[in-house]
């Protein structure tokens, strides 16, 4: 079976491509009605086995290696379909909404810093006028408290992205792990309906050998019982030939007595004169 042949697409197309054609094949399918259900079983099962090696890249390139293998020739057009799928660009539009809200958060929470600063630094400004001597011990108060503020903002800031780094790793070995899985149970799939692929075949053999044989035990009794109607009839034919041969003899020897009487009549009558 030739995957490209069965979905009807060129050796170039895209993911969406054969998407498309896959739907159109399928729908097809369903609205025949001069099928069997083995028969639409055997074709939706060849689509399903075309459609999944055909989707995934690594899949369809050992598909067209074997494929350029088998024939000796090489395969036109790129063997990959470099088209983004759509859930990469939802995710790709996830991970760009998270990133502009942190930013925006981020924004947020400088500017509340900033506005708590200049309060307390206004605050501190309003006490110092309030003498000359706690105007020291105040502005102290006041470098301590930003020195403060700009530590707790700079390891806030650190623990951030120390988060934000620990939270794309683990997003990304999870995706990782993720498609891994996904290529794995699309491998068993496709060795589960290559599998399926030649029982199917190997069915449809056993099946074809059996009819031939029933054929041919079919013929051969048939055969039979036209030589035994031959000897039959032959042996009919004799009977009658027998018969017949019985019937011209017994006429011949009435004849043969009639002659004889009219002989011995005759003799009787000359004897008499």
């Amino acid at each position: 079976m030739d995957y490209y042949d069965i979905l009807e697409v060129p050796e170039n197309a895209n993911a969406i491509w054969i998407r498309r054609a896959y739907d159109r094949k399928v729908l097809a399918l369903e609205a025949d009605h001069l099928l069997t259900d083995r028969e639409r079983q055997r074709q939706m099962a060849a689509l399903e086995v075309a459609f999944k090696t055909l989707s995934y890249p690594a899949a369809r390139e050992r598909y067209d290696n074997r494929r350029r293998g088998s024939t000796g020739a090489p395969v036109a057009g790129p063997t990959r379909s470099w088209s983004m799928p759509g859930w990469i660009w939802g995710l790709a539009a996830i991970v760009l909404f998270m990133a502009a809200a942190h930013s925006w958060q981020q924004s947020r929470e400088s500017e509340r810093l900033r506005v708590e600063q200049e309060q307390v630094l206004a605050a501190q400004a309003a006490q110092a006028q309030e003498g000359a001597v706690m105007d020291a011990a105040r502005n102290n108060a006041v470098r301590a408290t930003g020195a403060q503020i700009e530590t707790e903002q700079a390891n806030h800031q650190r623990h951030r992205a120390d988060w934000d780094r620990r939270a794309w790793d683990s997003r990304y070995v999870r995706q990782d792990a993720s498609q891994r899985a996904d290529y794995i149970r699309t491998e068993q799939l496709v060795a589960q309906s290559e599998q399926w692929a030649r029982q199917l075949a190997a069915n449809e053999r056993m099946d074809m050998e059996r009819q031939r044989r029933q054929a041919i035990a079919e013929t051969e009794r048939q055969i039979r019982l036209m030589e035994q109607q031959q000897r039959e009839e032959r042996a009919a034919f004799e009977r009658q030939d027998q018969a017949a041969r019985a019937e011209q003899r017994r006429i011949e020897l009435q004849e043969r007595m009639e002659q004889l009487r009219r002989e011995a009549e005759e003799r009787r009558a000359r004897s008499g004169r």
